[in-house]
């Protein structure tokens, strides 16, 4: 009887044993955006992007044989959910957190995760409030400000009177783009608020553009009211320059707008999109996607192999270890060109501005 039960007691132990192991095989990563919902675009080519990395740091053995699994949450662009499922990640004991696409998340999302021991990085939070602060942030996209800036000195060559349209919504990332614009544009600025559907104050606004003798307009909208504000101008015969942050640009933005954007100008965050590195990159997510990569896909894939860069080479996976790392990476080898990293977790790298030719996209 005491041979059985001791039999059974080792058995007991050998299953936790492999219990133990089979749990300790793999390293998770939080991953949270929105992905329902007319705001959904972003979150969805995020997710798409990082998860083609993890595939491929898998396929090569993962990090020191743990393989990567990514924790996938749909925030539904609540803010209490926001947080809700950051704790969550937190209480789980995750120590990387990807995700909080839009700058309008700022403030849930650090509210749930202050003074916790947790790596957060964003390929596409760009909200200049998040720069120079030595926290748990990093990112791989330039600020909203230097985007803004950007446009303003390219629109100074020619223009002097400019509205700037912005998405109330998400007024946090709108400011950081706004400001950089102005900070260079010598011409005159006014403002104005999208608090409603353009479809109930597009024309208003198209009114304002024709009796505030406007010659340009510079939009920080998404892709759908990018669209949709260009081709009611030109439906009213309004001709204005067009200046619009990266956020305004998806891959069916030249098939919709037509001759309604030919001309516009729009900041471009990719650069050479004809190196080797990111035709196979093109050609991996299109065979497992069936679609193009959008910007947001192309920059999560930069931010996977940030981490995978971070998790490499650190002395040790815990919080400090991958944090320390990640403090001191330094300059990190792209998919498009290398990017630096500094001590605050903010990255340098070069601002495009693509302009609107015969149905295509030019970089100038």
């Amino acid at each position: 009887m005491k041979l059985k039960i001791g039999f059974l007691v080792f058995i007991l132990l050998l299953i936790l044993l492999l219990v133990s192991c089979k749990v300790n095989d793999k390293i998770e990563i939080g991953f949270i955006a929105t992905l329902t919902g007319t705001d959904s675009n972003i979150g969805i080519a995020m997710r798409d992007g990082l998860q083609l990395k993890i595939d491929e740091i898998n396929a090569d053995g993962g990090i020191g044989g743990k393989m990567l699994s990514l924790v996938i949450r749909d925030d539904k662009n609540d803010h209490d959910l926001i947080k809700k499922i950051n704790q969550e990640f937190v209480d789980q004991g995750l120590l990387i957190i990807f995700g909080h696409e839009l700058s309008s998340k700022v403030q849930a999302m650090t509210e749930a995760t202050k003074d916790e021991q947790v790596i957060l990085i964003s390929p596409t939070l760009s909200t200049f409030e998040m720069s120079g602060l030595d926290d748990n942030f990093y990112r791989t996209i330039t600020s909203n400000f230097d985007q803004g800036r950007g446009l303003g000195m390219d629109a100074n060559a020619k223009y002097s009177n400019t509205l700037v349209i912005y998405d109330a919504k998400n007024e946090t990332f709108a400011e950081g783009v706004y400001q950089g614009y102005s900070s260079v544009f010598s011409g005159k600025h006014e403002s104005y608020a999208v608090t409603r559907s353009l479809t109930e104050v597009g024309q208003e606004i198209c009114d304002i553009v024709k009796k505030g003798d406007y010659d340009s307009v510079l939009y920080i909208l998404n892709p759908n009211d990018t669209m949709f504000m260009s081709q009611l101008l030109y439906k009213n015969k309004i001709r204005v320059q067009i200046f619009s942050s990266n956020w305004g640009m998806a891959t069916n933005t030249l098939d919709r707008g037509g001759q309604a954007i030919e001309g516009a100008h729009f900041v471009s965050l990719l650069g050479d999109l004809e190196n080797e590195n990111y035709r196979i990159f093109r050609r991996n997510y299109f065979e497992k996607y069936n679609k193009e990569p959008e910007f947001a896909a192309i920059y999560a894939y930069e931010s996977g192999i940030l981490m995978y860069e971070a998790l490499r080479t650190a002395d040790n996976l815990t919080y400090q270890g991958i944090k320390d790392r990640l403090d001191h990476i330094g300059t990190v080898k792209g998919l498009l060109s290398d990017f630096t990293l500094d001590a605050y977790g903010d990255v340098s790298r070069s601002v495009f501005i693509a302009v609107v030719k015969e149905g295509k996209l030019i970089i100038e």
